[in-house]
């Protein structure tokens, strides 16, 4: 099925949008206190991880170039320090500058690396997971007005 280049930028461009969508939904959940939709929602967006995998093994064999790699090992990178920091060890850090200015650094790096992805697949692609992300972005920032986190 995702045998071809074609195919795995497809995946590539859905996965992108997805997970923008996702912690648009997220967001939105931490706005309105819904701890538990948003902890499931955040669970949905960590499985985007067995995907990332799959399309970075898929890179050798396409012998994709070096940002492509590094687009990948960033949003993969972010998956494992999200589910480190707010599902295995619990830690509240979102208060402790010291963590959070490089944990929001790979966040928006890592899903703005995502939109390089996404325009593997052409400029349609390109343009609707730009306004997902934008979206995304608008939508954290209100988050963090709102609720300080």
């Amino acid at each position: 099925m995702f045998n071809s280049k074609d195919s795995v930028n497809l995946l590539g461009s859905i996965l992108a949008n997805i997970n923008n969508i996702l912690l648009i939904f997220l967001f939105i959940a931490r706005i309105y206190k819904y701890p538990r939709i948003e902890y499931w929602l955040g669970i949905l967006f960590m499985l985007s991880i067995v995907p990332l995998v799959f399309m970075f093994i898929k890179a050798f064999e396409t012998k994709r170039e070096l940002l492509y790699f590094v687009q990948l090992f960033l949003m993969i990178s972010f998956i494992v320090i999200e589910f480190l920091l707010d599902y295995f060890f619990k830690i509240d850090f979102r208060h402790n500058i010291i963590i959070v200015i490089p944990f929001l650094t790979l966040f928006y790096g890592s899903l703005g690396g995502m939109i390089g992805i996404a325009s593997q697949s052409g400029k349609q692609w390109t343009i609707i997971t730009v306004v997902t992300f934008l979206l995304m972005t608008a939508l954290s920032l209100f988050m963090h007005y709102k609720t300080d986190s």
